[in-house]
C-alpha cells in the first residue's frame, strides 16, 4: 500500500470520527403564528424574532422562513388555515423537516400571550407545549418574552 493511499485512508477516518463526535442538527420549521387579539404583522414579527433566536443554537438546523414558503408552494398546498397540530405535521412531511413550532401571539387583559408547541412530525407528538405571559405590550414580548420561550 502506498503512502499516498495510506494517508488517504488515515485522512478519511478522520473525518468520519470527528463528524460522528457532532451531534446530529434537528431540522425544523417555524410555522407562523396566529393571531389573537393582536395585528398579524406583530404575530408575523414575534414568529420572526422566534426564528432569530433559534438560528443562535448550534444544534439546530432551521428551515428559513422564504424557502418553506416556496417549498410549500410547489407543493400547492395552502397554509392559511393551518392552525392544528395535524396540519403542522402535514407542513412539516413536505418541508422533510424532523419537529415543526407552531404558536399564537395573543392579547388577553393587560397581558400579551405567546403559545408555543413543539412537533414532532413523524409521531405527530407534542414534545413541548409552554406559554409566555408579558406585561407591556407586544414590544415587552418580543424583546424578553421570544428569548425566555427559546431557553
Amino acid at each position: 500500500m502506498g503512502l499516498r493511499c495510506f494517508l488517504m485512508i488515515i485522512i478519511g477516518l478522520t473525518e468520519s470520527m470527528l463528524h460522528a463526535q457532532q451531534p446530529e442538527k434537528i431540522t425544523l420549521a417555524v410555522s407562523d403564528f396566529t393571531a389573537q387579539g393582536v395585528k398579524e404583522s406583530d404575530a408575523a414579527v414575534v414568529s420572526e424574532q422566534l426564528r432569530v433566536e433559534l438560528t443562535k443554537n448550534s444544534s439546530i438546523r432551521l428551515v428559513e422562513r422564504g424557502q418553506m414558503h416556496e417549498i410549500l408552494k410547489e407543493q400547492g398546498f395552502q397554509q392559511s388555515g393551518c392552525t392544528n397540530d395535524a396540519c403542522a405535521v402535514e407542513v412539516g412531511q413536505l418541508l422533510g423537516v424532523k419537529r415543526m413550532i407552531v404558536g399564537s401571539v395573543g392579547s388577553a387583559g393587560s397581558f400579551t400571550l405567546l403559545t408555543i408547541r413543539l412537533i414532532d412530525v413523524g409521531t405527530g407528538a407534542i414534545l413541548f407545549n409552554d406559554a409566555v405571559r408579558t406585561k407591556g405590550g407586544i414590544d415587552k414580548l418580543i424583546v424578553s418574552g421570544v428569548r425566555e420561550a427559546v431557553m
